[in-house]
């Protein structure tokens, strides 16, 4: 997973930006939708925030697969399946 703003490519936010507009802003994984207000686990009011995910976690790829995914969907992806898993087990 990429963690400094040099590991992706020059036009990243536009193929984001590309990524969610063809999702319809919403998550592939749970539909939800850009900006829809939700109640946390801890009952706060929040805003869903759709993102652009690597699944294949190459960010280096000028032409990578994205794919639209919540805030929340997206962390637990990358816990699951992330480079960085491995180092979060050994902590």
């Amino acid at each position: 997973m990429a963690t400094e703003r040099t590991d992706y490519p020059d036009d990243i936010e536009v193929q984001a930006w590309q990524c969610k507009i063809e999702a319809e802003m919403r998550c592939i994984n749970c539909d939800a939708l850009h900006g829809e207000e939700y109640i946390n686990e801890r009952g706060d009011v929040k805003r869903q925030l759709v993102t652009a995910a690597h699944p294949f976690h190459d960010a280096a790829n000028p032409r990578p697969r994205l794919v639209s995914l919540c805030l929340e969907c997206h962390r637990r992806y990358d816990d699951r399946t992330g480079p960085n898993r491995r180092q979060k087990k050994q902590r």
